[in-house]
């Protein structure tokens, strides 16, 4: 893992699964916190690129059918890691889960940076909710 990205990057991943592990409104898992700890790692690396949105293919049954299926997801990807603090949310992964881009497919990348974040903020009624639109604003003017 630590030869795909920095300590400084392992070290705000950490850092930002931490701080969304200690509010008492957010799943154990991270489920639903996709969004927001790859804006929070984005804004901490001052970095809008790294920001990704997209699909995680997940296999789980869906309709009686087991394949792989697709999940709205955020990450961050960092020089050619994916960096996802909240994977655990589909399984058995790591709390920092760290995967050479090029060596995965679960990872369905549909917009990064700006055009990503504004994805998230549309699609998913982000725009509602007073701390997405303060990283928003912060990350937007990186």
């Amino acid at each position: 893992m630590s030869r795909l990205v920095s300590r400084r990057v392992l070290s705000i991943a950490r850092r930002v699964r931490s701080e969304l592990l200690l509010r008492s409104s957010t799943e154990r898992d991270l489920a639903g916190a996709c969004g927001l700890a790859s804006m929070r790692i984005a804004e901490a690396l001052e970095d809008v690129a790294v920001f990704r949105v997209g699909f995680f293919m997940r296999h789980c049954v869906l309709f009686g059918r087991r394949g792989r299926y697709p999940h709205a997801h955020a990450w961050c990807r960092v020089g050619g890691a994916i960096v996802d603090v909240t994977a655990t949310q589909f399984g058995r992964y790591p709390a920092i889960h760290v995967v050479a881009a090029s060596a995965t497919d679960r990872y369905v990348e549909c917009a990064d940076g700006k055009q990503a974040i504004d994805e998230v903020m549309r699609e998913w009624r982000l725009d509602r909710v007073p701390e997405y639109r303060r990283l928003r604003r912060r990350l937007t003017a990186c």
